[in-house]
This record gives C-alpha cells, structure tokens and sequence, in this order.
C-alpha cells in the first residue's frame, strides 16, 4: 500500500541563453523525477541534457516489473542502486554519442534526479554537478545535495589556499559532469519522507539569481506546485537571468491517516549479520584515494567558461598496475592479500559496459528525425538535435 502520493510540476525558461540547455523529466507512474543543465558548443548541451533524462527514463521503465524494495549484501537500498545505475548507464551513452560525432565533443550535463518509494515513504536523491535538491520540513529549509564545484573543491582539498590564487580562480566551475569521461562518481542518498514535505529540485540557473532566504521564502508559500514554480521564476526574473532556469517542485501528501513509519534507509551489510560464513581476519580497514596537490588548483587547470566541467583535480597517479590515467589511485591499510588487494581494486576501478548501440525497439515513443535522420525518444514534436518540426 502506497503511504504517499506525490504532486509534482516542473518547467524551464530560457534566460539570455540562445539555446535552452535546461530539461526537466517528469514520470508519475515511474515516481521519477529530475532536471539536467547542459553545456557544451551550440546545440550540444541540450542535447547532452536531454539524453541524460531520457536514459533515466528508460532505465525506469526497463527495470519497473522486476524492481524491489529491499537491501542488497552490503546493506544498500536496491532503491537507491537503481537511480545510480541510471545516472551511470546516461553517462555512457552521452560519453558514446560524444566520442562518435566530433559535433558533439565535449557536451555536458549535471543532473540531480529524486526517486520515490511510496510504500516505504522514502526518497532516493542522485545528484552529479551543482544541481540542487532542497527540502521544506516543518518551516525550515535545507540544502540537501552538495554541489560538485571548483569552490567546494578547495574547501576540501586546499583550504588554505592562499587569497592572490583564489582570486584566479573561475568561481562557477563544475568538476563533476556527466559526458565528461567515462567513469563518473554519482552522488547518492536516501531520506525518509514527511507528510508536507516539499522539495525543490534546480538548475544553478536558479541559485545563481535567488538567494537562500528568497528562496525559503519561496518554499513556504502555502501554494500548489505549478504556482510555486511561476512564482520562482519571477522572483528570478527569469528573462532577464544570465542563465537559464530549470525547475521541479514535489509535494508530499499522505494517502490516508496512518501512523506514520521510520522506513529504515540502511541495512546492516552481509558480513556484519552473517559473521560466521565469511573470513575478515584480511579485510582492510582503510581505504586512500590520492589527489593531487593544492598547487594543481589555479585557474590553469580550468576553463573560464561559467559552465565549463572538469575532472576535478583528481588526475590519476600510478603507484599500482591496478592504476590507470582515468583513475586515481587507491591506497588499502592494512595492506591484504594480493588476491583480494586485486579484488577489491578491480569493483573500485571498474570500466562501465559499453552502451548498446541501439536502443530496444519496443521502448514507447521511438522517433526518428526526417531532417537530420537521428532517432530519439519521447513525445515531443520537435527534434532535440537539429531542432526541426518531425
């Protein structure tokens, strides 16, 4: 029994951007919701954000009839393993339209994507790039995805970093996109949902005109979501934003007056609940992943471009044969046996399968383009490549 239905509307509005670089993806009858922001040279970033959500959705509906509720051996929600699943299968087909057309070399996309467990009350949230999910609970609003940025980058990395090489620094760099390379780190965390909750899932395009308190201000009006969606934008100005806006508000409502559950969000893994089957006298206990150095992070290792994505500054060393360029290394302590040294490092540094080259055929909404001749998915009656009428 569904404990929550959720009522959701998203839209996009083209700031002074030429090309809408925004998608926004809304599937009730899947409970998946997000939004992309693209970027890349002319068309490219629409087209890089638009693959992006229509991967999500087929990855949905190709899992729907066999998708399950509960934990995996390591105590992972199978919810949450799905939309990361999702988000990496949209990398790989991004990164494979990329390296096959120089068109679109170097496309872009962030996206922050929410799934719904109705049953259990719970939402599984992925986010890659500075795509934002907030929540309003009980009056208070909080940022619930961190932005994968040059800023908080150094935050981490370099906080010292001194005041003349902060200043050169591009200030709206993302360092985390999909289309970027061919492994891709996603985000991901489940919340357990309220009855009033409302979320709102945004492109920077928003963040960047609104401040935090405006943006509160907003959340808390006692509005459906359509209207709430038209008030940000013009609380954003949208027309006159250096960028532009993409947008999704979800509402939280009961189905019945129920007691309200503690969903549980993490279950305990394999090996802690079934000690006596498995051997942890050569488990690691810690686990290194090197970067490079603070003196890596000037404005020579990235572009000025305010929607530019990088790799950020995680290039790969190669202390081990495990190591490649597209990896960083990885450091075990206490150091196990070569076996399972091997083991470990070949599920950490694994290469993502090939995308099939072509779609299944029975996927609804299969369309192909009578001007440029490339096929995609969805309703719509405009081509997301050349942009003609099909």
């Amino acid at each position: 029994m569904a404990l929550v239905r959720i009522v959701a509307h998203g839209d996009t509005h083209i700031g002074r951007r030429e090309h809408n670089e925004d998608a926004i993806l809304l599937r009730r009858e899947l409970n998946l919701f997000a939004l992309a922001d693209g970027a890349g040279g002319e068309n490219a970033g629409n087209v890089a954000s638009s693959m992006a959500l229509t991967t999500l959705g087929h990855h949905f509906e190709a899992t729907e009839a066999t998708r399950e509720s509960g934990f995996d051996v390591l105590g992972l929600p199978l919810g949450a393993k799905r939309l990361s699943a999702a988000v990496h299968r949209a990398n790989a087909e991004i990164v494979q339209l990329a390296a096959a057309s120089q068109k679109y070399q170097g496309m872009g996309t962030t996206v922050v994507a929410a799934s719904i467990e109705p049953e259990r009350a719970v939402m599984h949230l992925a986010h890659v790039g500075d795509s934002r999910c907030y929540r309003l609970r009980a009056g208070i609003v909080e940022l619930l995805t961190t932005d994968h940025s040059l800023m908080n980058d150094v935050l981490e990395l370099a906080p010292e970093l001194d005041e003349a090489k902060a200043k050169s620094l591009p200030t709206r760099v993302v360092t985390r996109a999909l289309g970027m390379s061919k492994s891709v780190r996603v985000s991901v965390q489940s919340y357990a949902l309220a009855p009033g909750d409302r979320y709102l899932l945004c492109s920077d395009g928003l963040t960047d005109q609104l401040e935090e308190e405006q943006i509160a201000e907003a959340l808390g009006q006692d509005v459906r979501p359509e209207a709430l969606v038209k008030i940000l934008f013009d609380i954003a100005h949208a027309p006159e934003a250096r960028d532009n806006i993409a947008v999704v508000v979800l509402d939280v409502l009961p189905t019945d007056a129920t007691d309200w559950p503690s969903p549980t969000l993490r279950a305990r893994p394999l090996q802690q609940r079934q000690p006596d089957h498995l051997d942890d006298d050569d488990e690691p206990e810690l686990l290194f992943v090197e970067h490079d150095s603070e003196e890596d992070l000037d404005d020579s290792a990235f572009a000025e471009d305010g929607d530019s994505a990088s790799d950020g500054g995680t290039g790969a060393s190669s202390p081990d044969e495990q190591t490649t360029s597209e990896f960083p290394a990885v450091k075990l302590v206490p150091e196990p046996s070569p076996e399972k040294a091997a083991a470990i490092k070949r599920v950490l540094l694994h290469d993502l399968p090939e995308p099939k080259d072509e779609r299944d055929p029975t996927i609804r909404f299969r369309r192909s383009c009578r001007h440029c001749g490339a096929d995609f998915d969805g309703p719509a009656d405009v081509c997301p490549f050349c942009w003609k009428a099909v």
